[in-house]
This record gives C-alpha cells, sequence and structure tokens, in this order.
C-alpha cells in the first residue's frame, strides 16, 4: 500500500504491506512546498529501492484534510489518477482521525477527557475538532474558528494537539502536531481492512474552506 500525506509544508510518502499494515519505508521531503515537483519522483524512487512494481501497488491511502488546499489537490490528484483505471483501491483518510488514532497507539492512559486538535488554516482562523480521549470518538465535526472561540474549546480536561499555543503543550505530543505519511498508512490501513475503499470518480479532498488565493503586486 502506498499512502500519501500532502496537507501541511512537507510532502510525505510511505509503503507499507497491504496484507498486515507492517511499515516498509516512509520518507518526508523537508523542503516546503514542493508537492507538485517532486511527489511522483519520490514515490518513483521508493519504487525502485524497494523492488516494488507499480502493478504491485494494491491500494493508496492519501490524506484527505483538512490541510492546505493545493497541497490537498495535489495528492488526492495523484492517488485519483493512479487508481483511475480501477485496479487499485483508494483509500481517503480524514488527516484529524489519523493523527489521533497514532496518538492513542503511543500513549495510554490519558489523564484528559478531550483531545482538540487545532491546526491554523489562513490568518486567525483555524480548522477544530474534538475527539474523546478515551475512546478516540469524535465528539463534533470539523469547525473554521478564530483563536478567541478557540480558547472556548479548552479547559483543564482537554489536550490540544497541533499548531495552537505550543508554548503550554507537553512535549510527549509533539510528533502528533502534523500529519506524517506513517499515521496515513496505519489508519489506511484499518480503513482497507474495512472495506472503506471509494470510487475514484467522485473522491474528493475534505477542504473544509474556500480556495483564498494571495495576490501579489498589481496588474495593469
Amino acid at each position: 500500500m502506498l499512502s500519501i500525506d500532502t496537507v501541511g509544508h512537507y510532502c510525505g510518502i510511505a509503503l507499507s504491506n497491504a496484507q498486515d499494515g507492517t511499515l516498509i519505508m516512509k520518507h518526508v521531503l523537508k523542503e516546503s512546498n514542493m508537492h507538485d515537483a517532486m511527489l511522483a519522483e519520490m514515490i518513483r524512487i521508493a519504487l525502485i529501492d524497494h523492488a516494488i512494481a507499480p502493478s504491485d501497488i494494491s491500494a493508496i491511502a492519501v490524506s484527505a484534510g483538512p490541510g492546505s488546499f493545493t497541497g490537498l489537490r495535489i495528492g488526492m490528484s495523484f492517488a485519483k489518477g493512479w487508481c483511475a483505471d480501477g485496479k487499485t483501491s483508494l483509500i481517503s483518510v480524514p488527516t484529524f482521525d489519523a493523527m489521533i488514532h497514532a496518538l492513542k497507539n503511543k500513549i495510554h492512559n490519558l489523564r484528559h477527557q478531550t483531545l482538540c486538535m487545532a491546526k491554523l488554516s489562513h490568518g486567525d482562523q483555524w480548522f477544530v475538532q474534538t475527539f474523546n480521549a478515551k475512546s478516540g470518538g469524535k465528539k463534533n465535526d470539523i469547525s473554521i474558528v478564530s483563536s478567541s472561540t478557540l480558547d472556548m474549546y479548552i479547559d483543564d480536561d482537554t489536550i490540544v494537539i497541533g499548531d495552537y499555543k505550543l508554548e503550554q503543550q507537553d512535549v510527549i505530543y509533539a510528533e502528533f502536531n502534523n500529519s506524517d505519511p506513517e499515521f496515513i498508512a496505519q489508519l489506511g490501513y484499518i480503513m482497507l481492512q474495512r472495506g472503506e475503499a471509494i470510487s475514484p470518480i467522485t473522491a474528493d479532498s475534505a477542504y473544509h474552506a474556500a480556495f483564498i488565493p494571495t495576490i501579489q503586486g498589481n496588474r495593469s
């Protein structure tokens, strides 16, 4: 299984065994906004390095957002194109779910009641979703809120994961503040086993916000 994560500044991929979920490799390119230029090349090199033919990829798990509009579009478009012939299963993995799943797999017996995912969208707007810290279940859908509203989500029983007020966060949660292709692979494998593949024809990223272009300078 190939996993693709393009929701943030960095482009990441992972290869794992589709039969048991074992991670074979992962690579995150630590250069900002190189998704369009490097995604296909990263995958090509990974397949060669591990002697895997493209036809051996039985499923693609792609991070579905929320996140960068452009990054999401690039990752999902690549996955849809690969899966268009119907021979490869497409798994659309909710990014926050994958991050929470990875956290709960590693950190047990959380003393808080709520996990609050908070990732910056733009300006003072934040993607926010809360989860039950014990079960990992969603408490609500993803919202886009201001920092003043976000503060209302946070109390002494809440752990904030993501970008918000990192100076107040316990260091043990730091590795879960950003999405990772290994997180996408872990939840993607579970979704594949549950038969949650979707059609590449109708698949789309979970943008949650309209695209707002940045215009620099004046045009005559």
